[in-house]
């Protein structure tokens, strides 16, 4: 049994932030690569999941020490007080309101409903040239889901491991 539950710590084996980054970028080539409208929307799911749950990765990363705290304060603009997760999920959506939208189909797949989007869709074989597509709506209109997590995750790896957050 301890090794059992000794073995879940780390999610099957996933025990950074970098690692996560990897998993959501597997997971938007598994959307890239779907044929069908279902595998498509399950992937996509999977991919919102991955790519929202960096924040955490990062954040359980910084609050173990694992980055240097003042100089991530200086990054995330956190002055006189004490850093909270809050702090890194503000900065990222500031420099990437993409996402928003992640987080948005993050929300909804697991409590059935979406907040900080107006609707999710999949138009099937034939709408596209290239097969099924997923489509996020907002305020600002619709949004080739596949792009949108393309964009977080170029962010993530662009943004973050260039200013030597994720490890």
């Amino acid at each position: 049994m301890r090794e059992t539950l000794h073995s879940a710590v780390g999610s099957f084996g996933l025990e950074r932030a970098g690692q996560q980054v990897e998993k959501a970028y597997r997971e938007l080539e598994r959307c890239r690569a779907a044929s069908t409208e279902q595998d498509l929307r399950d992937a996509g799911i999977n991919c919102a999941i991955s790519i929202w749950h960096i924040n955490d990765w990062l954040w359980a990363a910084i609050a173990q020490g694992k980055s240097e705290k003042p100089a991530v304060a200086r990054l995330l603009g956190v002055t006189h007080r004490k850093l909270e997760q809050d702090d890194l999920v503000k900065w990222a959506v500031s420099r990437c309101p993409e996402l928003n939208l992640v987080q948005a189909v993050c929300n909804a797949s697991k409590h059935v409903g979406i907040v900080g989007a107006t609707g999710t869709r999949t138009d099937g074989p034939g709408s596209g040239s290239h097969g099924p597509r997923l489509v996020i709506m907002d305020e600002q209109g619709e949004h080739d889901a596949l792009k949108v997590f393309g964009r977080a995750i170029d962010f993530w790896i662009d943004q973050a491991t260039n200013c030597y957050v994720i490890h």
